[in-house]
């Protein structure tokens, strides 16, 4: 059973005249929140407003089903160039994966004036899993309910020649900002090779880096290499890194066993089994 306020409950037992309007809500990993209606005007709710102009979005059927299947479904967004997201067009923006992983809710605001919520009834939670197509115009996103979380394969601890722990996580147990430094972009860097004085070599493969002034402030990719002078993104920018932009390269871990020994010291928490067979040896 939905709780709503005392006064939409107020509204649907009267059984006075009253309109609805739809709810979107999008949630970046970086916390930046957009927020859009399908009605045409702007709509308060619970002291937040909704964006009619623009950015139009549309999907997420309501769904009440028996079981614990994790429900997908598409989301359409559509979007012109003078509408910005992390500073590109929308559509450029979400091609880049600026809305990759991004939590989404579709909720009903019902109201007597047009704009004016007097409550409002979730209807769906999840988040972005892929892009399905876009174009000029639109995307196509797929979305998943909260529920596709639970689809763990168990037992949750394999065997297996790696480490099964992610890097900074509880059972790692390393703190990131102890391995997290500091750094201010080179000259002729682009939107692939960050020249960094101070990139360790080595020590930054597989980790990530995230801007935090400039253009790019906000963006994090992974880190494909470091050559002790410069560090290689594995995905471009979005704009070229101009020198002074400053921004925090966390270190990577490959999660073998000689790695966790001489770079982090922390083989006490390692779980790799360097002396499993491999499958390509068919043993």
């Amino acid at each position: 059973m939905k709780s709503v306020s005392t006064e939409l409950q107020e509204i649907l037992q009267s059984k006075r005249q009253f309109i609805c309007a739809d709810l979107f809500t999008l949630t970046q990993i970086n916390t930046n929140v957009i927020y859009l209606t399908t009605a045409d005007v702007v709509v308060s709710s619970n002291g937040i407003t909704y964006n009619p102009y623009g950015v139009q979005i549309s999907g997420l059927r309501y769904r009440i089903t028996a079981g614990m299947d994790a429900d997908e479904q598409t989301v359409v967004i559509a979007a012109q160039r003078t509408d910005l997201l992390d500073g590109l067009p929308f559509l450029d923006a979400v091609r880049s994966g600026s809305l990759d992983g991004a939590k989404i809710k579709r909720a009903r605001a019902y109201m007597e004036v047009w704009g004016q919520g007097v409550g409002e009834v979730t209807l769906f939670t999840g988040y972005v899993s892929s892009i399905r197509s876009i174009t000029r115009t639109r995307a196509e996103l797929t979305v998943k309910s909260n529920m596709a979380l639970l689809d763990l394969q168990m037992p949750r601890r394999q065997w297996q020649s790696a480490c099964v722990h992610t890097l900074f996580d509880a059972n790692c147990g390393l703190s990131k900002t102890d391995f997290t430094d500091d750094g201010v972009v080179g000259t002729s860097s682009t939107t692939t090779v960050i020249n960094w004085s101070d990139a360790t070599s080595g020590n930054y493969w597989q980790g990530t880096i995230l801007f935090t002034s400039g253009a790019n402030a906000g963006h994090r990719r992974t880190i494909k290499n470091s050559t002790g002078q410069s560090v290689v993104l594995s995905y471009p920018l979005p704009h070229v890194p101009q020198p002074g932009d400053t921004f925090a390269a966390s270190w990577g871990c490959d999660k073998t066993l000689a790695t966790c020994k001489n770079r982090f010291d922390n083989t006490r928490c390692n779980t790799s089994m360097p002396f499993i067979p491999s499958t390509e040896l068919g043993l």
